[in-house]
């Protein structure tokens, strides 16, 4: 019996003993990851680099752009401590499966993206850039400011001016797991609208790697240049190692301000927030306004531009307002001057937009009956056709300062029932064809008008040539009157002395009396 107790006692003590062993290790694990500040352990106070030469340093000992194995070793360690800070250190390795296997919880609204991201030890830095505008600017950045507040957020810094234009730049800083739930409720502030808006995730875990493994080498580096110090006695060689350690210090710390800052941008996100005052000229509104003719409504939209119908028919009239700018318009109005005719005289097809309101890209269509009659149109002679003109009125919702105006045109004309024309249509139609004879004759003569020049030179040119030619023609027929006078003279002279001859012949003259 008293052997058993022994036993029983031994045992007892040797599984308090195990116990408390147990206790121990997992309280010193959790002494690691209870330190959100530094996530990742850069182990300077653990690492040492064998120094072959303690008395004057060494370009080779001093090198901190490639950390050794014992900086690797010393990274590794600080990966997995990061792991740990996040909630994830190794407890199987201490028989702690029940704790491996819970999985933490977070709220419903986080999403699930950024948590996975975290707990798988990356690094990233979010930030967005945000343009919003509002008709109150002060009274928007107080809203604001309250809904960063509620969202778990932080102001930064805070920029405001009221000249030229009232303008605030709010710089918010938030955790990455409320980040996208603060834009989502900055971009809900009433009387804010959204300009622009553009995100960014940018994972720097290797840049935050070769920082640590940078770090941990400075560290290194100067405390080996710290313990030659200590032993040097030579004059020349504490002024060198003193200024050497000043400058790897000097480098240590830029290191480590460098190493903060992206720490800080990975813990606290950035969004900066640009609050400007509402431009009414910004959404640019306008409108489009087209009309159409048709014998039926099915015809009419769209339909015709010109139209010519019977004495005793009918034809529908259709008015298109279409909205193409980027601002709501309402208020609308529609008259046609031509026939006295009101909006509320038109008949509002069944669409998406009504006269109440009509959004961007939407299209009003309005329908009305024009009843002839012996080729009237309400009390309007169209016999010989006229203008249907149609004016739309609408206000844009972003101003009531500014109307938008629109029109257009078509043509219409309807028969006469007497199919004998009048004294009226008679002259009419004579007082046409003569207009449109002295039109062709006012065509022709513009036409010839550059050439009247070269005409009249044609004509003088022609002229002088008959003039010449008959002066030449006059004066060869004197000349050939003169030679047939001279030929006759000469013949009669030829005449007269044959006869002369003979007359001689017959009677000779008388012997002289001395013969």
């Amino acid at each position: 019996m008293s052997r058993r107790i022994f036993a029983l006692l031994i045992a007892s003590i040797l599984l308090l003993a195990s116990c408390g062993d147990s206790d121990s290790d997992s309280g010193s694990s959790d002494e690691t990851s209870a330190s959100p500040e530094s996530p990742v352990d850069t182990g300077s106070d653990e690492t040492t680099v064998a120094d072959p030469d303690p008395g004057v340093s060494t370009d080779d000992d001093m090198a901190d752009d490639s950390p050794d194995d014992a900086s690797r070793d010393s990274l590794e360690s600080g990966a997995g401590e990061n792991a740990n800070f996040f909630g994830l250190d190794d407890r199987e390795d201490e028989g702690d499966a029940d704790f491996a296997q819970e999985e933490p919880e977070f709220p419903e609204d986080r999403p699930s993206a950024d948590v996975t991201a975290l707990f798988v030890g990356r690094q990233i830095i979010k930030t967005a850039d945000i343009v919003v505008e509002a008709n109150d600017v002060r009274a928007t950045t107080n809203d604001v400011v309250d809904t960063v507040f509620e969202n778990g957020g932080a102001i930064w810094a805070q920029e405001s001016q009221s000249e030229p234009t009232p303008r605030t730049v709010l710089t918010i800083r938030v955790p990455p797991l409320d980040f996208d739930r603060l834009i989502a409720a900055i971009t809900r502030v009433p009387g804010l609208g959204v300009v622009s808006e553009s995100t960014t995730s940018d994972d720097v875990t290797e840049v935050v790697v070769d920082l640590d493994a940078r770090i941990t080498a400075a560290e290194s580096a100067v405390q080996r240049i710290q313990d030659r110090l200590d032993e040097a006695r030579d004059l020349n060689t504490i002024f060198q190692l003193e200024e050497e350690l000043a400058t790897r210090q000097a480098n240590l710390e830029r290191l480590r301000g460098s190493r903060k800052t992206i720490g800080d941008q990975v813990a606290l996100s950035t969004i900066t927030l640009t609050i400007i005052e509402l431009d009414p000229d910004r959404l640019q509104p306008e409108m489009e306004v087209v009309a159409w003719l048709g014998d039926n409504d099915d015809e009419a939209c769209p339909g015709t531009s010109d139209l010519r119908i019977g004495a005793d028919e009918t034809a529908v009239l259709c008015v298109s307002v279409s909205n193409t700018g980027e601002d709501t318009l309402t208020e609308v109005t529609v008259e046609s001057p031509t026939f006295r005719l009101r909006v509320d005289d038109f008949t509002v097809v069944e669409g998406v937009a009504s006269l109440d309101e009509i959004k961007p890209g939407d299209d009003l269509l309005l329908t009305i009956e024009l009843e002839a009659d012996g080729g009237f149109i309400n009390r309007v002679d169209a016999s010989e056709g006229i203008n249907i003109g149609v004016e739309v009125v609408a206000t844009p919702v972003s101003t009531e300062t500014i109307e938008l105006t629109g029109g257009d045109s078509v043509f219409i004309s309807a028969d006469v029932d007497d199919p004998l024309p009048g004294f009226g249509d008679s002259f009419s139609s004579g007082w046409g064809a003569m207009i449109a004879v002295v039109s062709i004759l006012m065509i022709v003569l513009g036409v010839l008008l550059p050439f009247i020049p070269i005409i009249i030179l044609a004509v003088w040119l022609g002229r002088k040539v008959l003039v010449r030619q008959r002066e030449r023609a006059t004066e060869r027929a004197a000349y050939v009157e003169a030679y047939v006078a001279s030929q006759n003279r000469a013949q009669a002279q030829a005449a007269a002395q044959a006869q002369a001859a003979a007359r001689a012949a017959q009677n000779p003259p008388p012997p002289p009396e001395d013969a």
